[in-house]
């Protein structure tokens, strides 16, 4: 019940929580439109590795002066961060019914003096 506590004590609506999820985990900063990830792992040493790509897409990218380290760092740095998402609703799915449930029987906390 940890998380539910976390969610309840930050006042927080939980579409807010899904929203930034990959930010908590990322350290991700919207004033970046890349990915969050990719930001992070710009600076960072890089390791050699071998991947095996479909010849015609290999072929096709760099025609067309595609980056393919870059691209496929970028599309890595995607699939870890929604990964990371999606476990971190996985694991906080109880807090976020717990959430819900209390929002639909109670309202929002504080929703009288809500300007719109």
């Amino acid at each position: 019940m940890e998380g539910a506590q976390l969610i309840r004590s930050a006042g927080m609506r939980i579409r807010d929580v899904v929203r930034n999820a990959h930010r908590w985990h990322d350290g991700g900063d919207d004033s970046d439109r890349r990915s969050p990830m990719v930001a992070t792992y710009a600076s960072v040493p890089k390791k050699a590795t071998n991947v095996s790509l479909a010849e015609g897409l290999l072929t096709e990218a760099k025609e067309l002066g595609i980056n393919i380290s870059q691209a496929a760092e970028a599309g890595l740095a995607k699939a870890v961060s929604e990964a990371r998402a999606a476990r971190w609703q996985e694991e906080n799915a109880e807090a976020i019914a717990y959430y819900n449930d209390y929002i639909e029987k109670n309202g929002l906390p504080l929703e009288a003096y809500r300007m719109f």
